[in-house]
């Protein structure tokens, strides 16, 4: 998958197989002219033209459509031979307020070999969950269309502006977002994508209007689990929040939950004074009471959540920590405490977790998160040594999507060590990644943190 980057951006390809579903929107007419796009040849002859390589500028009907009513775009019959985008989007940007806006596309470029797509067009939409290259896209219609026209093989638009065009966001279901930038391609009465690009600041909407929220402050902090899960027996796991405000003045918060067990990721804002501290006795039910549809049946729930403070934050002053614990049968809790991470502390090569135990008063279990700062999957290899430096086995791989978290309970008992570390290594993807143990005491099940060390 090639990925391009401009300003806050990620590029995610996506390629014509997938289809797309789009949102019934009011009819509007842009309220200024947009700017014609230029036209470049990349060295396959346009239909109808005897020259190859000459640039030109042409005047495809560049108007923003009002969408037809809800439906399912249907996937082109066959899937690529080639995976990634075969009409592909570079340089992606985007603006608004209220129901007005516009978005601009440095190139719109055809990489196919032969023949001349369909009519193409471009708008913004918005996703519940990050979209998945290759799979069908469930969008609501943020904006008009921009219709740059057809596009010949080896050939590409530059320089695309939609001027200023209707936003429809005051026909957005409340909730949170993602927000894309979509290409699509006509095949008939069909419109399949062949790209996206997901933008990194994230959109909150009431029901009447939307408002963008960043979630890539420098200050942003990684709360590597929260649950809600029921356990053997008894046990009943939830995680505690605490929160505390030393920036010197009152802070807009905005809570990001990733679902890996279970569903419901989203976002939730938070207002906190100056010097206030907040702690939340369970961070699941309160997300729940906030608006996030996580299912509250007794099912599993659990995932990673970033806290991220308002951009230019100074790290060190708004600070997250977690506790993760059971009630115990006779009354209190047992439990672990963790604290919120910054991006700074996370590995993009290699990193260590030590002080793993498997004896008859200790157990331990290794758990690892995908950052998804560049917005990827990554592969990370995992390999156990004994406490006499020796590997236990064969290294063990897995492929982490975007925020995902994953746990290995007791890795150490299948080969009969009784204390070791693991080393993890990044092998692929771009993504930064945190790993870390808990060591439970295998009468009490009480709790502590190994973090992990660079």
């Amino acid at each position: 998958m090639k990925r391009f980057r401009s300003v806050s951006l990620v590029l995610l390809c996506a390629s014509l197989f997938a289809p797309s579903l789009l949102f019934a929107a009011p009819d509007e007419s842009p309220t200024t002219t947009p700017r014609q796009p230029t036209y470049r040849n990349r060295g396959i002859a346009r239909p109808g033209s005897a020259a190859a390589s000459a640039d030109r500028v042409v005047a495809p009907a560049a108007v923003a459509e009002a969408p037809a009513a809800l439906e399912i775009h249907q996937s082109a019959p066959s899937r690529l031979a080639n995976a990634g985008c075969q009409i592909c989007m570079q340089g992606a940007n985007a603006s608004w307020s209220g129901n007005s806006g516009g978005f601009s596309l440095g190139a719109l470029v055809n990489q196919r070999s032969s023949g001349t797509s369909g009519t193409l067009r471009l708008s913004m939409q918005l996703t519940s969950t990050l979209p998945i290259f290759g799979n069908q896209i469930t969008s609501f219609q943020q904006s008009a269309y921009y219709v740059p026209g057809a596009l010949a093989a080896g050939s590409e638009f530059t320089d695309i502006d939609s001027g200023t065009i209707q936003f429809y966001n005051s026909s957005i279901p409340a909730g949170s977002y993602y927000e894309i930038m979509l290409s699509e391609e006509q095949a008939g009465a069909a419109w399949t994508y062949t790209d996206f690009i997901a933008f990194q600041q994230q959109v909150l909407c009431s029901g009447n209007s939307c408002r963008t929220v960043s979630v890539g402050s420098n200050a942003t902090l990684l709360v590597p689990i929260v649950l809600d899960v029921h356990g053997v027996g008894a046990t009943h796991y939830t995680t505690s929040l605490t929160l505390t405000n030393l920036t010197g003045g009152s802070v807009q918060v905005v809570l990001d939950y990733r679902a890996s067990l279970g569903t419901g990721s989203g976002l939730v804002p938070l207002t906190m004074g100056n010097g206030q501290q907040l702690i939340v006795p369970d961070i699941i039910a309160y997300l729940r009471q906030q608006g996030l549809n996580i299912p509250a049946d007794g099912s599993s729930q659990a995932g990673a959540l970033y806290v991220v403070p308002p951009s230019g934050t100074e790290p060190s002053t708004f600070i997250a920590g977690a506790r993760t614990s059971t009630p115990g049968p006779s009354g209190g809790s047992f439990g672990v405490s963790y604290p919120g991470l910054t991006l700074y502390q996370a590995s993009y090569a290699t990193a260590y977790v030590v002080g793993l135990q498997q004896n008859a008063t200790q157990r331990s279990n290794l758990a690892v998160v995908n950052w998804g700062d560049q917005g990827d999957s990554i592969t990370l290899s995992i390999t156990y040594i004994d406490g006499n430096g020796s590997p236990l086995g064969a290294p063990t791989s897995v492929t982490l999507a975007p925020n995902q978290w994953l746990q290995f309970n007791t890795p150490l008992q299948a080969s009969g060590a009784t204390s070791g570390y693991a080393i993890i290594q990044e092998t692929s993807g771009n993504s930064g990644f945190v790993a870390y143990g808990v060591l439970n005491d295998a009468v009490t099940s009480d709790g502590s943190y190994l973090p992990m060390n660079f």
